[in-house]
């Protein structure tokens, strides 16, 4: 038992392990028996679709002003002039194209 005939009223500090085994022993035979089903999946028919596929994201632009005042869009390096040429050609290319702009921005810079 928990106490000794010779100490009455005193606790010991024993744990029961017994219901824990058998805790951990239906734990084993629950994952025993579910492994095998998990391995092996179930079949699933998937209906056959006609639609294609949905466009993917299209690619953004930045462009960026250093302090230095160099220009990059993305990360080519480019001069005002070369700039607006590109900026012309997507434009022409993709017409319903949303372009947003920023005319005042602070750089804010960890110090």
């Amino acid at each position: 038992m928990a106490l000794d005939p010779g100490q009455r009223g005193q606790m010991v500090s024993q744990i029961n392990v017994t219901p824990l085994v058998d805790v951990m022993l239906v734990l084993l035979v629950i994952f025993m028996v579910t492994a095998p089903i998990i391995q092996q999946g179930v079949a699933v028919t998937l209906p056959k679709v006609k639609a294609e596929a949905l466009p993917g994201k299209e690619e953004q632009f930045v462009v960026s002003i250093t302090r230095g005042s160099e220009i990059y869009l993305n990360d080519a390096k480019l001069s005002a002039a070369e700039l607006t040429d590109k900026l012309k050609a997507i434009s022409q290319e993709r017409p319903d194209r949303q372009v947003l702009s920023a005319p005042t921005i602070r750089c804010h810079t960890a110090r």
